[in-house]
């Protein structure tokens, strides 16, 4: 009975740590969907140079995110957070301000996809950061 029992601890944990991986793989995925996203708005002669110019630091921002959270760096975490956050203010200042010429279908996709990563960024466990070791 010992050993089922502690062999029913080990699947939780291992289910915990299931669980977590899939919530840092999922903000990966939907940051680099997002960073796409915003990199998308650059070759659009249509938009505002300040909007491009916008996405443009924001796709590039959120591909580093994407790549920290996804090689497990310290800053990946806090980054993907950041990234989401300005992502869902300039999305909500889009909605507000009719006069910068922003999409208010591409505004309100942009809204919600952000506020998704924030909450993912969140949910992923943050990194540890490695302790060195006295030799």
């Amino acid at each position: 009975m010992g050993r089922v029992l502690s062999d029913l601890g080990a699947t939780t944990i291992e289910h915990k740590e299931n669980d977590v991986k899939i919530f840092k793989w999922t903000a990966v995925a939907f940051t680099a969907l997002f960073a796409l996203m915003n990199l998308g708005v650059a070759p659009d002669s249509s938009q505002a140079d300040g909007l491009r110019i916008l996405g443009v630091v924001l796709g590039v921002a959120g591909v580093a995110a994407a790549v920290g959270l996804a090689t497990s760096r310290t800053w990946g975490r806090t980054a993907v957070v950041a990234v989401g956050a300005l992502n869902v203010a300039a999305a909500t200042v889009g909605l507000v301000v009719d006069a910068i010429g922003v999409d208010t279908g591409a505004a309100a996709t942009g809204l919600v996809l952000g506020v998704i990563c924030v909450a993912l960024g969140v949910l992923t466990q943050p990194t540890a950061v490695p302790q060195r070791v006295a030799a």
